[in-house]
């Protein structure tokens, strides 16, 4: 997870998802007016930034958190290896930074730190709840989650779609977010586009899972289907709806009831379609065939 894409979560920056939603309501008598109007809004912006890298900061010095990557790792033992120029690394990470690395010689990684953090620190950050890590550009580090989230499912049909979570080890997340930090650092990167973002880094690491001995089927089941399961979720839910009621569909109620009655059947036909993206991204020879049979996505087949 690239996670500045995700901070508009955050209480203060709702703040500022407000102030944008009154721009268009808002007239102002000159450009000293706003441009003052402009300071508050940027204002708002760089707080919720400051605040939310301080919780960051504060979460992988507590108790438990553990450094695993970086120039300054202090348990240099038998744990730990030597990579690159003087970087330390958890002897657990070093295939995954090897395998991004030989790919990627060019990007100097000397300014990344990478953290475990226990999942009870993580989950008090509700943007952080849902993901296995992340990559935080503006502190430079990296954090992958130590233990799993108990779920509290609050209807039938996130219990559903829960059977679907994030389902391979710390090594796999640390790998991606390397990706995110590697995207970062050589500028091709967009917080605009994050399916563009998010699709570079899964099919960057597709190789790196058959390295492990993966197949095609494993790694959409594993790994892809949360990412490819939101694109559809976001981009084709209503349509698989009218696809299952037909006519129904257009009754607000029997939409409502449908759902809360078919919630299964409803979660299969979308990670149907969640399975297709994942298969056309791992071999794009799959992708006319998929278009041809239904436009559901948002993705970049090309």
């Amino acid at each position: 997870m690239f996670i500045w894409q995700e901070i508009k979560h955050t209480k203060l920056h709702i703040a500022q998802d407000i102030w944008n939603n009154m721009k268009k309501k808002i007239t102002f008598k000159n450009k000293r007016e706003y441009d003052k109007w402009k300071k508050k809004q940027n204002d708002i912006s760089n707080e919720t930034k400051r605040s939310f890298e301080d919780d960051i900061l504060k979460m992988v010095l507590k108790q438990g958190s553990e450094c695993i990557f970086g120039t300054d790792v202090l348990y240099c033992n038998k744990k730990y290896d030597v990579v690159g120029k003087n970087w330390y690394i958890n002897k657990y990470y070093k295939n995954a930074f090897n395998f991004c690395y030989d790919r990627n010689p060019d990007v100097d990684l000397n300014f990344l730190k990478a953290y475990e953090v226990p999942n009870i620190y993580m989950d008090e950050v509700d943007i952080l709840k849902s993901c296995g890590g992340c990559y935080i550009p503006g502190l430079q580090i990296i954090i992958i989650k130590k233990g799993k989230t108990k779920e509290n499912f609050k209807n039938k049909l996130d219990q559903e779609l829960g059977k679907y979570r994030l389902d391979c080890e710390m090594e796999d997340v640390f790998a991606h977010e390397i990706f995110h930090a590697v995207s970062h650092c050589s500028g091709r990167h967009t917080r605009k586009y994050s399916n563009i973002e998010e699709e570079f880094v899964y099919k960057s690491t597709i190789e790196w899972f058959k390295s492990k001995g993966y197949k095609d089927e494993d790694i959409i089941d594993k790994y892809f289907l949360p990412f490819t399961l939101h694109d559809v979720i976001q981009n084709s839910k209503e349509k698989v709806l009218l696809e299952l009621m037909g006519e129904k569909y257009e009754e607000k109620k029997a939409v409502e009831d449908f759902i809360k009655n078919n919630a299964k059947v409803l979660v299969n036909a979308l990670i149907e379609k969640a399975k297709q993206i994942g298969r056309v991204m791992i071999n794009p020879e799959n992708a006319q065939s998929v278009i041809e049979a239904d436009r559901f996505s948002s993705l970049d087949f090309g």
